[in-house]
């Protein structure tokens, strides 16, 4: 993500502008989502973490990091980084996002874009067509 600053926060200032930000994020429709990450993220901002979450949904499906770095057009660096990172959160945290990102996985709306990422895997057609099936 982009840099702001380097320079840290004291811990009172951090902890109300992280009040603030799960205020902003609370109970939103998706409308309201998105209008706020419009106003908070810059493009390139919001490609990130796109592509963040892409490759932490690949990683939670089993995939290399190798393959991950070509789909997401990133660098193996970048994935191996942030599965490092996601072993430095709470099982229980990331077990919410890989719900989260399963339920996501498996609405109709969005199962073409998944088919589309995963059939440049070496999967079975079975497999893929399963998927893009749903629960």
């Amino acid at each position: 993500m982009t840099h702001i600053s380097r320079k840290r926060l004291k811990a009172p200032t951090l902890k109300l502008i992280d009040s603030a930000m799960s205020a902003l994020f609370t109970a939103l429709d998706t409308k309201g989502l998105v209008s706020a990450l419009d106003t908070v993220l810059s493009k390139t901002e919001k490609e990130m973490l796109a592509k963040r979450i892409a490759i932490i949904m690949l990683l939670e499906n089993g995939v290399g990091p190798k393959k991950i770095s070509e789909i997401t057009k990133t660098t193996m660096q970048t994935v191996l980084r942030i599965r490092l990172q996601l072993l430095e959160v709470s099982p229980k945290s990331r077990k919410f996002v890989a719900a989260r990102l399963k339920r996501f996985m498996h609405q109709k709306a969005i199962a073409q874009i998944i088919v589309d990422i995963l059939n440049s895997l070496p999967y079975p057609k079975k497999v893929l067509r399963d998927l893009a099936k749903g629960p």
